[in-house]
C-alpha cells in the first residue's frame, strides 16, 4: 500500500515492491525489489519523504525477517518525524561531533561528494539564511569558506539559525530574490521561528539533506553515542546500508536534474 501511494507514475510495475504479478515470486526469491524512484515523474517530484519512504519499504521487504522493523519501530523512521525533530537531528550531528566535525570520516565523504547529491549551489535554495551567514562572517571579519567546505558551511548555517533565530531575524532585514520571483526576508522565511518552521524551511528547500545525513551517519550512531536514539527503527546491520545503496544508485543520478529545476 505504501509503495502504491508513493508511486506517482502510471507504471504498474512500480506500484508493487516486487514488480508485476508474473515476476513477483522470482523477485521475492532473489530479493530483487523495484523502487518507484526510477520513474521519470518521480525523479521530477522527488523530496525527502519519497526518498525515506523508499528506504522504509526496503526495510519492510528485506529477505531477512530479523531485519524487518516492527510496526512500533517503523513509527520511529524519519519518514514520520516532525520538522522539529528533523532539525534537531541535523543540529545534533554538528554538536555531537563538536571539534571533530571537520575531521569525521562521514563529513569528509560528504564534503567530497556533496555536489553529487545537490549539484546546484545550496545558497540559491536558502538565500535568506545564506545572506545572514555572510552578514555575520563579514561583521566578525572571518575568512570566506573554500569551495571544499560547502557542506560544513551548510551545517553551521543550520546550527546558527536554529540557536540564534530571534537575533538573526531582528538584525538581518535584507530582502532576497526568491525562485518564485518575489522578494523575502529571513523573518518571513522562518515564520514564527519555531523549530517546526525552521525545519520546514531547510528540509523543503534542500530535500536531499535529511536522507543523506540519516544514511551517512548510521554507523557513527550505532557505534554507541547519544545519537543512537534516532536509529531505533534500524534493528539490523544491513537495513540502512541497503537504503544507502538505493539512494546512491537511483537518487544521486536523478537529483542532478531535479536540483536545477
Amino acid at each position: 500500500v505504501a509503495q502504491y501511494v508513493m508511486n506517482c507514475s502510471k507504471n504498474q510495475r512500480l506500484s508493487h515492491p516486487f514488480g508485476l504479478e508474473m515476476e513477483r515470486e522470482k523477485n521475492i526469491t532473489f530479493g530483487k525489489r523495484t523502487s518507484y524512484l526510477v520513474s521519470k515523474r518521480a525523479s521530477k517530484e522527488i523530496n525527502d519523504r519519497k526518498m525515506l519512504g523508499d528506504v522504509l519499504i526496503g526495510c519492510c521487504t528485506d529477505r531477512d525477517p530479523t531485519a524487518r522493523p516492527s510496526a512500533e519501530l517503523l513509527l520511529e523512521n524519519p519518514l514520520f518525524w516532525s520538522y522539529a525533530k528533523k532539525i534537531h537531528f541535523t543540529e545534533k550531528i554538528f554538536n555531537d561531533l563538536k571539534d571533530k566535525f571537520e575531521t569525521a570520516p562521514e563529513v569528509k565523504i560528504l564534503e567530497k561528494d556533496w555536489d553529487r547529491y545537490h549539484p546546484s549551489p545550496f545558497t540559491e535554495k536558502i538565500p535568506e539564511a545564506w545572506g545572514y551567514h555572510e552578514f555575520c562572517r563579514k561583521r566578525s571579519k572571518q575568512s570566506k569558506p573554500s569551495g571544499k567546505s560547502v557542506f560544513n558551511a551548510l551545517m553551521r548555517i543550520i546550527r546558527n539559525i536554529r540557536q540564534h533565530c530571534q537575533e538573526a531575524t531582528s538584525v538581518y532585514k535584507v530582502e532576497h530574490p526568491l525562485p518564485s520571483g518575489r522578494f523575502g526576508t529571513l523573518e518571513q522565511a522562518l515564520g514564527s521561528g519555531s523549530d517546526d518552521d525552521i525545519g520546514r524551511y531547510f528540509m523543503t528547500r534542500i530535500p536531499v539533506l535529511l536522507p543523506v545525513l540519516y544514511l551517512s551517519f548510521y554507523r557513527y550512531a550505532k557505534a554507541g553515542n547519544a545519537m543512537q536514539d534516532y536509529y531505533k527503527n534500524c534493528n539490523a546491520a544491513d537495513v540502512v546500508p541497503t537504503g544507502w545503496k538505493t539512494l546512491n544508485r537511483i537518487v544521486v543520478d536523478r537529483t542532478r536534474s531535479v536540483s536545477r529545476n
